[in-house]
């Protein structure tokens, strides 16, 4: 385990697929208190059979910490959640770790969004299988301004320790 983080940092995993999942395991197998939210309530089970705390909506999630990952298929779907779930004033003070595929242009409205808001944003991409997180064949290639990038380090070395 990386000594730079576990158990006193606590993040928010919103989307469990094949990525999302890899990423709430390996940040519980170092030791961090993980809440997940996805839209089905069985992938979200699992991982509270690992010790993570499930969350009843993603606004839960969100409010549940300050950081909060998020790993879905697209920046659609993260707008449609946004949107279905009345998210739009809930970042204020909120770190976003977006770990969602999308383009140039997208990534750039969505971290406008959030700074509007009140909150950070690191982008990045996961840049290997899920198997390979928290090893040292686990890749994150981020974006971000140096000093959000700095205060989400502990949890990007857990999941990449050279990102």
């Amino acid at each position: 385990m990386n000594q730079h983080a576990g158990a006193n940092h606590a993040v928010s995993v919103i989307g469990l697929g094949a990525m999302g999942a890899g990423i709430a395991r390996t940040l519980l197998d170092a030791g961090c208190q993980v809440s997940v939210w996805n839209r089905s309530r069985g992938k979200v089970d699992e991982l509270v059979s690992r010790g993570a705390v499930a969350c009843d909506s993603p606004l839960e999630a969100v409010q549940a910490n300050t950081y909060v990952i998020v790993c879905l298929t697209d920046y659609a779907a993260w707008q449609a959640i946004i949107e279905a779930n009345g998210l739009d004033d809930c970042f204020d003070g909120i770190c976003i770790i977006q770990l969602t595929t999308g383009t140039l242009d997208t990534v750039q409205d969505h971290a406008a969004f959030i700074e509007r808001h009140g909150g950070r944003l690191a982008d990045g991409a996961v840049m290997c299988y899920p198997s390979d997180l928290g090893t040292e064949t686990g890749s994150l290639l981020m974006a971000g301004s140096p000093a959000v990038l700095e205060e989400c380090d502990p949890f990007l070395r857990l999941l990449a320790p050279t990102w």
